[in-house]
């Protein structure tokens, strides 16, 4: 499954997602003509300018087949995908803690709202599991599940576009 989601970001971080587009069993380059075609849909004259394309870090691998990765190919179609390596944005349950101080943060409202059109999105949150072990619930999601790539999404952009900074670590001495 692909799976590709527009989110809008407003002047106080607060992320719509707007749109999504999914599909099963198409190639690489069908995908990257299906989001084009899909963003002219949504664009109409509004001129809608995309900043950033988030995707999985696996994306960058080459294709045994083709011998091409997923993001040589986007590129060449002109979506430029970016992705974090760090080991930070590359475990799981950092995503997903992400996911949830956006949709229950700490002091205030939501600061994560989904459109009633984004289907396989809402899908998503109505059927996610997280894994058990030992009888505890961990910050991992059972694999597989429905909808589980439109949620892998989400968190590529939570991990590359709404991570805190790295802090500084300092030793303190007393004297």
């Amino acid at each position: 499954e692909f799976a590709c989601l527009w989110i809008q970001l407003d002047k106080l971080g607060r992320a719509y997602v707007v749109d999504e587009y999914c599909s099963h069993h198409a190639t690489t380059a069908d995908n990257a003509r299906g989001v084009l075609e899909r963003h002219r849909e949504m664009d109409l004259g509004k001129n809608l300018r995309i900043e950033a394309t988030y995707c999985d870090p696996a994306g960058a691998s080459r294709n045994d087949q083709t011998g091409y990765s997923d993001v040589e190919v986007f590129e060449a179609m002109g979506i430029p995908c970016t992705f974090a390596t760090s080991p930070r944005a590359r475990e799981v349950r950092n995503g997903i803690n992400l996911i949830r101080s956006m949709l229950q943060p700490a002091a205030g409202p939501p600061r994560l709202k989904v459109a009633a059109s984004c289907t396989r999105l809402i899908e998503a949150f109505e059927s996610y599991r997280s894994r058990q072990v030992n009888g505890q619930f961990v910050d991992e999601p059972v694999k597989p599940q429905p909808c589980d790539h439109v949620m892998d999404a989400l968190r590529y952009f939570a991990v590359n576009r709404c991570s805190p900074p790295q802090c500084e670590t300092r030793r303190l001495s007393y004297a």
